[in-house]
């Protein structure tokens, strides 16, 4: 089984292709790993990270069913929303028990890469082909989409570009920590392929907020090649990065992406045009009408529904079509209150404290992972809420999981309390 798990975990989150769709909400892969993830949740029950989560759960039941006491609407859907907003944060136990199992930063880092390269050089041969866009826009309306497609496959969250660009932008890190390891050129060449066509994706996505974390990207390169002396390694990433972003602008002209708009808007001040001052797309209002409604309905939230629940403002249109305030850590406490997001929250401060002091930076692949889990937690999640997607969302908490969890160390800390108990060994430093 130990063989077996890793490549399975990484070709579930690594593939996010539509399997089929539930109340018009696609599935893809990592739903499969349902069962797997239940497992390693109760191998920790009674511990405190388990309780908090379960916790959370529990409070999201009780946000939803109070909500719909107060004001009756389709409970299933509510309950379909509250299943959402667990199954990403649940696939922290999912990493934390890999790595309690044995599995190394540098395997872990191996299978994923793989499987990544697998799934984005695919993607981006068939555009480069057909000659098409990376954004493309749908409708009547214009709504923007990844153009991506696995082997004629739709591609899971591609619809509104963030959801899948920040998973490129994840995919990206473990590319460039697996090029860290001693590989076979095929397997080096593969490697390179899908970080230089991940760089690719996240430019042509268009998107400024995914753009930005390539610069996070080469900032992680430099770092690691002054703090962990791999020069030559760290060249090969900027390199990549390089090639992914020039073929960009050899289809794109620099004026026309977002990114050059925004920064001129910026730059221009009060003397920008009226119609290009806004360069948020509409998150300010959202945020403002979650904080809003968070504080009309503080401990159940709006009970998993969307904006209006318990407001006596009118919706706008812009509003009616979001089902989200676009900053994680707002919307966790908007749908489902205090009593849901309070437990989240603290199992998130409990394993990030527990990352601080295990210090998995020491060897360069961890050093990305690390950077990977910060951006993650840090910009993706305030400006999307990524942390919520069962895709990009679910191996962001995976790989917080996995770095802040020491090996050696047991599941269940309360075991070694008991009479006769050894005290934990150190965590190996070998990753």
């Amino acid at each position: 089984m130990k063989a077996v798990v890793p490549p399975l975990v990484a070709m579930a989150l690594s593939l996010p292709l539509v399997v089929f769709s539930v109340l018009e909400y696609e599935i893809n892969p990592a739903f499969v790993l349902a069962p797997l993830v239940a497992f390693a949740l109760f191998s920790e029950l009674p511990n405190r990270y388990s309780m908090a989560f379960c916790a959370a759960g529990l409070g999201g039941v009780t946000s939803v069913l109070v909500a719909h006491y107060i004001d009756p609407s389709n409970v299933v859907r509510s309950f379909f929303g509250l299943t959402l907003a667990l199954i990403a944060p649940s696939f922290l136990f999912l990493g934390r028990w890999m790595r309690h199992r044995g599995l190394r930063v540098r395997d872990l880092c191996f299978w994923f890469a793989l499987f990544s390269a697998v799934f984005v050089v695919p993607v981006v041969v068939r555009l480069l082909l057909n000659g098409e866009p990376v954004r493309a826009y749908i409708g009547w309306q214009g709504f923007a989409v990844l153009n991506a497609y696995w082997f004629g496959l739709p591609v899971f969250a591609s619809f509104g570009v963030l959801s899948l660009a920040y998973l490129f932008c994840l995919q990206m890190f473990i590319l460039a920590a697996a090029l860290y390891r001693r590989n076979a050129t095929w397997i080096t060449l593969l490697v390179f392929a899908g970080l230089t066509g991940s760089v690719f994706m996240v430019m042509g996505s268009d998107s400024r907020f995914a753009q930005l974390c390539i610069l996070w990207l080469a900032a992680t390169a430099a770092a690691a090649a002054f703090f962990r002396g791999q020069a030559l390694r760290s060249l090969l990433v900027l390199l990549a990065i390089a090639i992914g972003v020039g073929g960009t602008l050899m289809r794109v002209p620099t004026t026309e992406l977002r990114i050059y708009k925004s920064a001129s808007v910026i730059l221009q001040g009060d003397e920008a045009p009226p119609e290009k001052v806004d360069i948020t797309t509409g998150r300010v209002d959202l945020i403002k009408a979650g904080l809003e409604e968070l504080i009309a309905s503080p401990v159940i939230g709006n009970g998993f529904s969307g904006y209006g629940r318990f407001s006596t403002k009118e919706r706008s249109d812009f509003q009616s079509a979001n089902s989200s305030t676009h900053v994680y850590y707002l919307t966790i406490f908007w749908k489902g209150g205090i009593v849901f997001g309070l437990p989240l929250a603290a199992l998130l401060a409990m394993v990030a404290l527990d990352g601080i002091r295990n210090r998995p930076w020491r060897t360069a692949q961890g050093f990305y992972l690390v950077s990977a889990v910060a951006l993650a937690f840090g910009p993706m999640a305030l400006t999307w809420d990524i942390l919520y997607v069962p895709s990009a969302g679910a191996l962001a908490w995976l790989l917080l999981g996995f770095v802040s969890f020491r090996p050696r160390y047991s599941l269940r800390p309360r075991a070694l309390d008991r009479p006769g108990s050894s005290a934990p060994q150190p965590a190996p430093t070998e990753s």
